[in-house]
Protein backbone atom coordinates (compact mmCIF):
# COMPACT_ATOMS: atom_id res chain seq x y z
CA UNK A 1 0.00 0.00 0.00
CA UNK A 2 0.92 3.67 -0.06
CA UNK A 3 -0.30 7.03 1.21
CA UNK A 4 -2.06 8.13 -1.97
CA UNK A 5 -5.37 9.82 -1.18
CA UNK A 6 -7.98 11.96 -2.89
CA UNK A 7 -11.09 11.26 -4.92
CA UNK A 8 -11.35 9.05 -7.98
CA UNK A 9 -12.22 11.14 -11.03
CA UNK A 10 -15.90 11.03 -11.86
CA UNK A 11 -15.10 11.06 -15.57
CA UNK A 12 -12.25 8.90 -16.90
CA UNK A 13 -13.17 9.24 -20.57
CA UNK A 14 -10.24 11.63 -21.04
CA UNK A 15 -7.85 8.67 -20.80
CA UNK A 16 -8.95 6.62 -23.84
CA UNK A 17 -5.64 4.74 -24.09
CA UNK A 18 -5.54 3.59 -20.46
CA UNK A 19 -4.64 -0.10 -20.22
CA UNK A 20 -4.27 -0.64 -16.48
CA UNK A 21 -5.53 1.18 -13.38
CA UNK A 22 -4.26 -0.08 -10.01
CA UNK A 23 -4.72 1.91 -6.80
CA UNK A 24 -5.19 -0.91 -4.30
CA UNK A 25 -4.41 -0.37 -0.60
CA UNK A 26 -4.65 3.42 -0.80
CA UNK A 27 -6.87 6.04 0.84
CA UNK A 28 -8.66 6.82 -2.41
CA UNK A 29 -12.34 7.80 -2.15
CA UNK A 30 -15.06 8.50 -4.71
CA UNK A 31 -17.31 6.27 -6.78
CA UNK A 32 -16.80 3.93 -9.70
CA UNK A 33 -17.30 6.13 -12.79
CA UNK A 34 -19.86 5.16 -15.41
CA UNK A 35 -17.32 6.33 -18.00
CA UNK A 36 -15.30 3.14 -17.42
CA UNK A 37 -17.15 1.56 -20.32
CA UNK A 38 -15.58 4.10 -22.67
CA UNK A 39 -12.05 2.92 -21.89
CA UNK A 40 -11.98 0.27 -24.57
CA UNK A 41 -8.30 -0.58 -24.07
CA UNK A 42 -8.62 -1.14 -20.31
CA UNK A 43 -7.70 -4.69 -19.28
CA UNK A 44 -6.91 -4.21 -15.56
CA UNK A 45 -8.97 -2.30 -12.97
CA UNK A 46 -7.96 -2.85 -9.35
CA UNK A 47 -9.30 -0.68 -6.50
CA UNK A 48 -9.05 -3.28 -3.71
CA UNK A 49 -8.78 -2.08 -0.13
CA UNK A 50 -9.77 1.53 -0.80
CA UNK A 51 -12.66 3.74 0.31
CA UNK A 52 -14.29 3.65 -3.11
CA UNK A 53 -18.10 3.49 -2.90
CA UNK A 54 -21.17 3.85 -5.10
CA UNK A 55 -23.05 1.49 -7.37
CA UNK A 56 -21.38 -1.13 -9.51
CA UNK A 57 -21.21 0.21 -13.12
CA UNK A 58 -23.96 -0.94 -15.49
CA UNK A 59 -21.45 -1.44 -18.33
CA UNK A 60 -17.73 -2.21 -18.43
CA UNK A 61 -14.94 -2.20 -21.06
CA UNK A 62 -15.26 -5.24 -23.28
CA UNK A 63 -11.53 -6.10 -23.12
CA UNK A 64 -11.39 -6.16 -19.34
CA UNK A 65 -9.42 -9.10 -17.96
CA UNK A 66 -9.09 -8.27 -14.26
CA UNK A 67 -11.73 -6.49 -12.17
CA UNK A 68 -11.05 -6.30 -8.43
CA UNK A 69 -13.16 -4.21 -6.06
CA UNK A 70 -12.66 -6.36 -2.94
CA UNK A 71 -12.71 -4.62 0.45
CA UNK A 72 -14.43 -1.46 -0.74
CA UNK A 73 -17.83 0.14 -0.15
CA UNK A 74 -19.07 -0.60 -3.68
CA UNK A 75 -22.76 -1.51 -3.66
CA UNK A 76 -25.67 -2.21 -6.01
CA UNK A 77 -26.32 -5.29 -8.11
CA UNK A 78 -24.20 -6.96 -10.73
CA UNK A 79 -25.15 -6.33 -14.36
CA UNK A 80 -24.91 -8.96 -17.09
CA UNK A 81 -21.16 -9.61 -17.48
CA UNK A 82 -21.45 -12.49 -19.94
CA UNK A 83 -20.20 -10.37 -22.85
CA UNK A 84 -16.86 -9.77 -21.11
CA UNK A 85 -15.30 -12.81 -22.74
CA UNK A 86 -11.74 -11.87 -21.72
CA UNK A 87 -12.53 -11.49 -18.01
CA UNK A 88 -10.30 -13.80 -15.94
CA UNK A 89 -10.48 -12.41 -12.42
CA UNK A 90 -13.58 -11.06 -10.68
CA UNK A 91 -13.06 -9.94 -7.09
CA UNK A 92 -16.18 -8.83 -5.21
CA UNK A 93 -15.34 -9.98 -1.68
CA UNK A 94 -16.02 -7.75 1.35
CA UNK A 95 -18.22 -5.26 -0.48
CA UNK A 96 -21.84 -4.11 -0.21
CA UNK A 97 -22.82 -5.68 -3.53
CA UNK A 98 -26.20 -7.39 -3.23
CA UNK A 99 -28.81 -9.28 -5.22
CA UNK A 100 -29.10 -12.84 -6.45
CA UNK A 101 -25.92 -14.36 -7.81
CA UNK A 102 -26.60 -15.77 -11.28
CA UNK A 103 -23.78 -17.56 -13.11
CA UNK A 104 -25.73 -17.29 -16.36
CA UNK A 105 -24.71 -13.61 -16.29
CA UNK A 106 -21.00 -14.46 -15.98
CA UNK A 107 -18.45 -15.17 -18.71
CA UNK A 108 -17.08 -18.70 -18.92
CA UNK A 109 -13.57 -17.26 -19.24
CA UNK A 110 -13.28 -16.71 -15.47
CA UNK A 111 -10.27 -18.18 -13.69
CA UNK A 112 -10.87 -16.61 -10.27
CA UNK A 113 -14.21 -15.79 -8.64
CA UNK A 114 -14.22 -14.16 -5.20
CA UNK A 115 -17.63 -13.51 -3.61
CA UNK A 116 -17.02 -13.81 0.13
CA UNK A 117 -18.40 -11.47 2.77
CA UNK A 118 -20.78 -9.48 0.62
CA UNK A 119 -24.56 -9.28 0.44
CA UNK A 120 -25.17 -11.55 -2.53
CA UNK A 121 -27.69 -14.33 -2.12
CA UNK A 122 -29.04 -17.40 -3.85
CA UNK A 123 -28.91 -21.15 -4.25
CA UNK A 124 -25.44 -22.17 -5.44
CA UNK A 125 -26.87 -25.46 -6.74
CA UNK A 126 -28.42 -23.38 -9.55
CA UNK A 127 -24.99 -22.31 -10.77
CA UNK A 128 -25.10 -25.14 -13.27
CA UNK A 129 -23.28 -23.13 -15.97
CA UNK A 130 -20.19 -23.15 -13.76
CA UNK A 131 -19.65 -26.86 -14.36
CA UNK A 132 -18.66 -25.96 -17.93
CA UNK A 133 -16.22 -23.19 -16.97
CA UNK A 134 -13.07 -25.09 -17.88
CA UNK A 135 -10.84 -22.11 -17.01
CA UNK A 136 -12.15 -21.62 -13.47
CA UNK A 137 -9.46 -22.45 -10.90
CA UNK A 138 -10.42 -20.50 -7.76
CA UNK A 139 -13.76 -20.06 -5.98
CA UNK A 140 -13.89 -18.04 -2.75
CA UNK A 141 -17.20 -17.88 -0.89
CA UNK A 142 -16.00 -17.22 2.68
CA UNK A 143 -18.44 -15.78 5.23
CA UNK A 144 -21.36 -15.57 2.81
CA UNK A 145 -24.46 -15.93 5.03
CA UNK A 146 -27.00 -15.54 2.22
CA UNK A 147 -25.56 -18.12 -0.15
CA UNK A 148 -26.80 -21.66 0.35
CA UNK A 149 -27.14 -25.03 -1.34
CA UNK A 150 -25.03 -27.82 -2.80
CA UNK A 151 -21.78 -26.31 -4.11
CA UNK A 152 -20.26 -29.74 -4.72
CA UNK A 153 -22.72 -30.50 -7.51
CA UNK A 154 -21.61 -27.59 -9.72
CA UNK A 155 -17.82 -27.58 -9.37
CA UNK A 156 -15.83 -27.33 -12.64
CA UNK A 157 -13.29 -30.08 -13.35
CA UNK A 158 -10.13 -27.93 -13.36
CA UNK A 159 -10.78 -26.28 -9.99
CA UNK A 160 -7.71 -25.80 -7.79
CA UNK A 161 -8.93 -23.75 -4.81
CA UNK A 162 -12.33 -23.95 -3.10
CA UNK A 163 -12.79 -21.83 0.03
CA UNK A 164 -16.14 -21.42 1.76
CA UNK A 165 -15.08 -21.06 5.40
CA UNK A 166 -17.81 -19.59 7.59
CA UNK A 167 -20.57 -19.88 4.98
CA UNK A 168 -22.89 -21.90 7.20
CA UNK A 169 -25.47 -22.81 4.56
CA UNK A 170 -23.08 -23.95 1.83
CA UNK A 171 -23.59 -27.70 1.59
CA UNK A 172 -22.91 -30.80 -0.48
CA UNK A 173 -21.16 -34.16 -0.22
CA UNK A 174 -17.39 -34.59 -0.55
CA UNK A 175 -17.85 -38.15 -1.78
CA UNK A 176 -16.08 -38.63 -5.13
CA UNK A 177 -14.60 -35.10 -5.09
CA UNK A 178 -11.17 -36.35 -6.13
CA UNK A 179 -12.64 -37.93 -9.24
CA UNK A 180 -14.54 -34.79 -10.23
CA UNK A 181 -11.86 -32.22 -9.28
CA UNK A 182 -8.49 -34.01 -9.38
CA UNK A 183 -6.47 -30.76 -9.57
CA UNK A 184 -7.57 -29.40 -6.18
CA UNK A 185 -4.75 -27.96 -4.07
CA UNK A 186 -6.82 -26.31 -1.30
CA UNK A 187 -10.18 -27.28 0.17
CA UNK A 188 -11.41 -25.09 3.02
CA UNK A 189 -14.90 -26.02 4.21
CA UNK A 190 -14.78 -25.41 7.97
CA UNK A 191 -17.96 -24.04 9.54
CA UNK A 192 -20.13 -24.98 6.54
CA UNK A 193 -22.80 -27.65 6.03
CA UNK A 194 -20.60 -29.72 3.69
CA UNK A 195 -20.61 -33.37 4.75
CA UNK A 196 -19.67 -36.86 3.61
CA UNK A 197 -17.16 -39.62 4.16
CA UNK A 198 -13.53 -38.57 3.66
CA UNK A 199 -12.74 -42.18 2.80
CA UNK A 200 -15.04 -41.77 -0.22
CA UNK A 201 -13.39 -38.57 -1.49
CA UNK A 202 -10.83 -40.43 -3.59
CA UNK A 203 -8.02 -38.30 -2.15
CA UNK A 204 -5.45 -40.35 -4.04
CA UNK A 205 -6.63 -38.74 -7.27
CA UNK A 206 -5.84 -35.26 -5.87
CA UNK A 207 -2.06 -35.52 -6.15
CA UNK A 208 -1.57 -31.74 -5.79
CA UNK A 209 -3.67 -31.37 -2.62
CA UNK A 210 -1.80 -29.47 0.11
CA UNK A 211 -4.56 -28.32 2.47
CA UNK A 212 -7.90 -29.57 3.78
CA UNK A 213 -9.69 -27.59 6.47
Amino acid sequence: GCKISGELAGDMSGMPNLIGFTVSKTHLTGTLPSSLAQLQHLVLFDVRSTKISGDFPATLPTRLQVLEVDQTFVSGQLPDLSSLTSLRTLGLASTHISGTMNTALMPNSLQQLRLGANRMSGDVAKWTEMKQWLSLQTIVLVYSPMLYGDIMSVLPPNLRVLTATGSHYIAGKVDGLGTRCPHLTQLQMSDTSVSGDVAQMNVRAMTQLTEIL
